[in-house]
């Protein structure tokens, strides 16, 4: 789930085991956060659903109030009219909040919409207290305080004050007369589904079941999010009620012995088991199919700028320095490649967005960035040989087949539309549209056999290898002569790159088995890498 905390909170008081309808008043609040950076996909949905559940289990229609999207004042407002109500009915008291969460220094915090957050220091004047809902509820007198809590228990906002350090997610939380479910363990996420959280969802289907205890239907709800997330999610609970309670009294019916789900695989197992229809995802959402004739699985697209984003935000990495970018004479028919130390993977040029293929990498950031991720899940990552590269792009001429000039769709090249901002001596392929201008969203054009995205065009991908001028055909090296330097001037050797660009045009830098280099430490702005993870 793509959030700073993705939050749920479900908050409700009772008084007595058994309350009649009338005693029963909801506060519903969903925040999706539409338009901004901080947008998620479910929350209003998820609250709308659960403002009709609780009308279906006896909380009178009147008593359910309905939020979606408020700012601070609104949700402060909405709380204070909430705890009146409450405290002037009594009965039981039910709070809902689906949206982003986090806590500073040991307060959790409720996101509104339309807030403004930089830093954890701005929680208090932007975000609202939960305490703020819990001592309205006290205030009411009512002995029982249950809280849900649907929300990654993982680290993402900055401090102000410090050059390292987070945000951490949710805090415990404790107390008498309360019982708190978290939806994930410490220091894990809680993910979405796409049609709604898990978590949200398993507690609406538990509400529905006559004679369930609170205390039972957060036990399914626990079985249920294992089972559906493959144990990637599993729900906590703290439990310190006087009192029980029931959606909809009645007899419980009898549970049939539920057998216990089957472990989840683990990442290792998950890679193994991986074809080209069920490719092994992780948790960048990257995915890998095999390529046969290897001991690795390669990543169907090459590494986009969301993936390379959080590396830079967990891991730091210096992409200081600038890189190197495609500069036009005055005359407009002369260019040279030359470095723009304001140009960044972030600043290439042209617009991207997180979907798009990085550029201005080097070699040694795409070693960097496969390094991070190895730690990061246990497995290893790095990038593929120049023998593997070839496995996956196959033995036809070009990675689109035999005919010298590729047919509609058949990659991110120079086409046509490459001539804006472009010298006027550069060469484009005659004819050929492939509706972008620069880089493209990777996996946008036809997989290759194995399933494999972008082989041809996008950007240039590195490879392990030092480059020998024996890689290229005789052919290449006579058509362009300095493909024979093995090494830089200043003796550094050069790195393999594969794959041609959203730049290149003549049919030799087209073909299948060409190889162009790059420094260990350039980047440039056609410069991106895809990765390999090992089988074994």
């Amino acid at each position: 789930m793509n959030c700073i905390f993705r939050f749920i909170g479900f908050l409700l008081t009772l008084g007595l085991a058994a309350i009649a309808q009338e005693s029963r008043t909801a506060l519903v609040i969903g925040c999706d956060y539409a338009g901004s950076g901080l947008q998620l996909p479910s929350p209003v949905k998820d609250a709308e659903a659960v403002a009709a559940k609780l009308r279906e289990v006896g909380f009178p229609a009147a008593n359910v109030t309905l939020l979606k999207n408020p700012t601070r004042k609104q949700f402060l407002d909405a709380v204070d009219s909430f705890g009146a109500s409450l405290g002037q009915r009594g009965g039981a008291g039910l709070f809902y909040f689906s949206g982003h969460g986090c806590q500073h220094e040991g307060q959790n915090y409720l996101v509104p919409a339309g807030t403004s957050l930089t830093y954890r220091e701005d929680l208090p004047t932007e975000a609202v207290a939960a305490s703020r809902i819990v001592t309205r509820m006290e205030a009411a007198k009512n002995p029982v305080n249950l809280l849900f809590l649907d929300a990654c228990r993982t680290n993402e906002l900055p401090s102000a004050k410090q050059k390292a350090g987070l945000a951490k997610g949710l805090a415990s939380m404790s107390g008498s007369g309360l019982l708190i479910g978290f939806a994930a363990a410490e220091n894990r996420p809680a993910f979405d589904s796409g049609d709604g959280s898990f978590y949200t969802k398993a507690l609406l289907a538990s509400i529905s079941k006559p004679g369930v205890s609170v205390l039972q239907m957060l036990t399914d709800v626990r079985r249920d999010v294992k089972k559906n997330t493959g144990g990637e999610q599993e729900p906590f609970l703290y439990a310190g009620l006087d009192n029980d309670f029931a959606f909809i009294p009645g007899n419980a019916p009898r549970p049939l012995p539920t057998p216990e789900p089957p472990r989840p695989k683990t990442v290792a197992e998950r890679i193994v088991a991986a074809t080209k229809d069920a490719p092994f995802t992780n948790s960048l959402g990257l995915e890998f199919v095999p390529v046969p004739g290897t001991e690795v699985l390669a990543c169907r697209t090459e590494t986009t700028r969301g993936a390379f984003r959080q590396f830079i935000r967990e891991k730091k990495h210096d992409m200081s320095g600038g890189m190197y970018v495609l500069k036009i004479e005055p005359d407009g028919k002369d260019y040279n490649w030359k470095e723009d130390r304001n140009a960044s993977w972030e600043n290439p040029g042209f617009a991207q967005t997180d979907e798009h293929p990085v550029v201005g990498v080097s070699y040694l950031d795409a070693k960097a960035f496969a390094a991070w991720l190895s730690e990061k899940e246990g497995v290893t990552y790095r990038l593929p040989t120049d023998a593997e590269w070839s496995k996956m792009v196959g033995t036809t001429k070009y990675p689109w087949g035999s005919s010298d000039v590729p047919p509609g769709g058949a990659g991110n090249y120079a086409g046509e539309e490459s001539k804006a901002g472009m010298p006027a001596t550069w060469d484009f392929i005659k004819g050929y549209r492939d509706g972008e201008k620069r880089t493209a969203p990777v996996g946008q054009f036809t997989a290759n056999r194995l399933g494999i995205h972008d082989l041809g065009g996008n950007v240039w991908e590195f490879c392990e290898d030092e480059y020998k001028a024996s890689m290229n055909s005789a052919e290449a090296l006579e058509t362009i002569p300095v493909l024979k330097n093995e090494k830089y001037s200043d003796g550094t050797p050069f790195r393999v790159l594969r794959g041609a660009s959203w730049s290149s045009n003549g049919s030799v830098y087209l073909r299948s088995a060409f190889r162009n280099y790059g420094h260990p430490t350039y980047r440039n702005v056609n410069y991106g890498f895809r990765l390999v993870v090992s089988v074994r």
